[in-house]
């Protein structure tokens, strides 16, 4: 029986194109993001006992499913704190375009003669001005940490994110070997592929005094964040470190933030737009001019306190 014959099932299918994706040799990042998805769009699917065939799959099911990313605020019967936040239209996008790859590499594999997708129009992303952190937001932050293990990590961390301003699954996914200490660079594996970014003289003390914590822990682990019992650091605890960072300081933010602040503070202080697209692994410049948008407005919101009509009016 060929291989084709035995991909009907949607599991089947998703599980055959991840597979793809990784002899393909795309990114972790990128098998990352279908992943998880892909998870989401399984579990509806089954909740939902839409056919387990992929062929009878239709554009009515797709839509379906995009409406309920759309609506629904506590999404897959999650405890993730994620799962439990209304989605945005950005990650609506992200959600299309797995199922966009799904679709398109069936069609390929000559799994299905019709693409339920096709006549579904990308989900339009809201423009927003991009939010960062100030100096004192960050360094109120950082100012809560004492000097307990996982405060020595959590404060790495922070400041590993807005001085190299990496993506959550790229900061999760550095090992030892990664880290070099004496050129203070780090290698990173994100959606278009490794990089090589590099980290102040401020962020390496903070993350000497964490690997040293590290060692006495475990010092046998390949991978560069771990709990306190020695098993890799997940996601989901990182997030939860910032919720209860919110919490405690009243600043809203979470890792992506973060990278939104490395990029717009990189740029308030002068750094080049093409060095800051190849230091966040940008395929292209139309996310990294969006940072230079943002930087604009917030300048020109200084430039008003001086140059208010309003202000400066002088009546007769």
């Amino acid at each position: 029986m060929s291989t084709k014959a035995k991909v009907t099932t949607i599991k089947q299918a998703i599980d055959s194109f991840l597979l793809s994706c990784k002899v393909e040799g795309k990114s972790f990042g990128t098998i990352e993001c279908y992943s998880d998805k892909l998870k989401g769009f399984l579990w509806y699917a089954t909740n939902y006992h839409w056919p387990d065939d992929i062929q009878l799959i239709t554009t009515d099911h797709l839509r379906q499913f995009l409406a309920y990313l759309r609506e629904t605020p506590h999404r897959f019967n999650s405890t993730c704190p994620r799962a439990m936040k209304p989605i945005n239209s950005t990650t609506v996008q992200k959600y299309y375009r797995a199922l966009s790859a799904l679709f398109n590499w069936l069609i390929r594999e000559e799994l299905l003669t019709y693409n339920p997708l096709i006549k579904i129009k990308v989900p339009k992303a809201e423009k927003k001005v991009v939010k960062a952190l100030s100096y004192a937001e960050v360094n109120q932050i950082v100012s809560t940490f004492g000097n307990r293990f996982e405060d020595k990590r959590n404060k790495a961390i922070i400041l590993v994110l807005v001085d190299c301003g990496l993506r959550l699954g790229e900061l999760l996914n550095i090992k030892m070997a990664d880290v070099n200490m004496q050129q203070q660079l780090l290698k990173v594996d994100g959606k278009t592929g490794e990089r090589v970014v590099r980290f102040g003289l401020t962020t390496a003390k903070a993350l000497l005094k964490y690997m040293m914590a590290r060692q006495v822990l475990n010092g046998h682990s390949d991978q560069l964040w771990i709990i306190r019992e020695g098993t890799g650091l997940k996601d989901s605890s990182v997030e939860t470190l910032f919720i209860k960072l919110s919490k405690k300081t009243g600043i809203p933010v979470h890792p992506h933030l973060l990278r939104h602040t490395f990029a717009t503070l990189w740029l308030k202080n002068g750094g080049d737009s093409l060095m800051l697209q190849r230091l966040l692994g940008h395929t292209t410049l139309m996310m990294t001019n969006r940072y230079c948008q943002a930087v604009g407005c917030y300048d020109a919101v200084e430039a008003h306190k001086k140059f208010s009509p309003v202000d400066n009016f002088k009546s007769s």
